[in-house]
Formats: structure tokens, C-alpha cells, sequence
């Protein structure tokens, strides 16, 4: 079987791997279900008694990283156009970016989890947004994640792979 060119389904399974890790971490998530959600997954965590909002974004594609001559290598993921009129409103959510590579018989493999606070992507879409404009461009609102540690125009890949501590604090 092919992998799927339906976007919900991407969906559906970026969001089942990030409850699946949420859940084996010992976390309490579940899944906001609805066609008008304003968030995708809800989270508990018993012993902070703190719970989290978080907005997952699937990405499927045979391509590792995108090569840019002005980003670099990198992977992107489009958020709501809403973070750059209302930063506010994403203070207090978690944004997991789940890529799949479908390198390897045309098929999915283990998914590649970037967990960033929404109050990052807020300060990343806006950096964005200025570079752009800078550059007599615009810029739509691409959360870009790549390999180079000292770029503004991306977030660096190792600080946010697998970063489940964010739901710790």
C-alpha cells in the first residue's frame, strides 16, 4: 500500500504518534475531536497539575529537508495566519510538528516529533515576517525547523526533536 495523499489522514496520524509519546511519557492526552476544534490534543500533567492546549502540524514527503538557497536546509510546516495578528493567543499552547519520511518503500517511517512552545513560534513567525519584508518579500506563516544552530531564519532542530520537557515545566 502507497502511502496516503489525503491530508486528513497525514492528519490524523501526526496526531496519534504525538499522543502515542505523550502518552507512554506518562502525560494524560487525549484528542479534541470536532470539526470546528480550536486545538488538536489535550494534555494533563498529574504531577504539575498544569494542562496544555497543543496544535499538531503533519508533514509527509520523500524529500529529508528542503534546500533553500535563502533558508537553508530546513523543513517547513503552515500554521494559522491568526499567530501573526494575536501572538498572545498561542502563549499557552504546544505546537509538535510531526514529519513522516516516505523514503523507504514508499511508506512512512517513524515520525520525527518537533515540540515547540507556542510562544516560540509566535516569536519565530514574527522574526519571519520581518526578514521577509526586509527582503521585499512576504512571508506566509511557515514554521521553518533546519540543521544550522546559528540561522534566524529557521529554529534549530536540536533544541526542539523529541522535546517533551516543555510539557514538564
Amino acid at each position: 500500500m502507497n502511502r496516503t495523499k489525503n491530508k486528513n489522514n497525514s492528519s490524523l496520524a501526526g496526531e496519534f504518534a504525538v499522543l502515542s509519546m505523550l502518552n507512554l511519557r506518562g502525560f494524560e492526552a487525549s484528542m479534541s475531536l470536532g470539526n470546528t476544534k480550536s486545538f488538536d490534543l489535550f494534555v494533563y500533567n498529574r504531577e504539575k497539575n498544569k494542562s496544555y492546549r497543543v496544535e499538531v502540524k503533519s508533514s509527509v514527503s520523500g524529500n529529508f529537508y528542503s534546500k533553500n538557497s535563502f533558508y537553508g536546509e530546513h523543513r517547513a510546516w503552515l500554521v494559522s495566519e491568526r499567530i501573526k495578528e494575536n501572538p498572545c493567543e498561542y502563549k499557552d499552547v504546544i505546537f509538535c510538528f510531526v514529519y513522516f519520511s516516505d523514503e523507504n518503500d514508499n511508506f512512512p517511517c517513524h515520525p520525527c516529533i518537533y515540540v515547540v512552545p507556542g510562544e516560540k513560534v509566535a516569536e519565530y513567525i514574527k522574526k519571519a515576517v520581518e526578514i521577509a519584508k526586509n527582503n521585499n518579500s512576504t512571508e506566509r506563516a511557515y514554521v521553518r525547523i533546519g540543521k544550522d544552530k546559528n540561522s534566524e531564519l529557521h529554529l534549530f532542530e536540536n533544541d526542539y526533536l523529541n522535546a517533551f520537557k516543555y510539557f514538564e515545566k
